[in-house]
């Protein structure tokens, strides 16, 4: 999961300065690959190290904010 954050952090910071299309689009690629790792990621930790008796409530509060975080995040981008 900690590579998965680096990876986006990173190629974020790279993309703060990309001079060209093909620069950016590079970066665009590692950011999804870092964020799509962490979305999966965080569903495993919550199923493997959680106890059983709240598994549930910890699987649906991650998958929650992940919906949120997909919904909102393209409008709030937007607006900013």
């Amino acid at each position: 999961m900690s590579v998965g954050l680096t990876i986006l952090g990173l190629s974020s910071f790279f993309g703060i300065f990309a001079s060209s299309f093909h620069t950016l689009q590079i970066a665009r690629i590692a950011q999804s690959a870092g964020a799509s790792s962490m979305a999966e990621l965080g569903l495993f930790i919550a199923s493997q190290y959680v106890p059983y008796k709240r598994r549930g409530s910890a699987i649906s509060m991650t998958s929650a904010g992940y919906a949120m975080a997909f919904g909102l995040g393209p409008i709030i981008g937007g607006l900013i």
